[in-house]
């Protein structure tokens, strides 16, 4: 299981699986400007920028929920 981390201002929250990540992701209570890493990125990197955690046709830029 792929273990992913995400940090919301500065908050670095998990481990979770893909499909947490890309749940989150869909309900708005990750933005693509946050940032997520897990053991086989190099670096933390905008979730927008890891493929399949967003639709590409949603460009949601405002979490929709505060609470994570």
């Amino acid at each position: 299981m792929d273990k992913w981390f995400y940090a919301i201002d500065r908050d670095v929250h998990g481990p979770l699986s893909r499909e947490e990540i890309t749940r989150m992701a869909a309900e708005g209570r990750l933005r693509r400007d946050d940032l997520v890493w897990n053991e086989t990125l190099p670096t933390w990197m905008s979730a927008g920028s890891v493929s399949g955690f967003f639709d590409p046709g949603d460009r949601k830029s405002t979490r929709l929920n505060s609470s994570h």
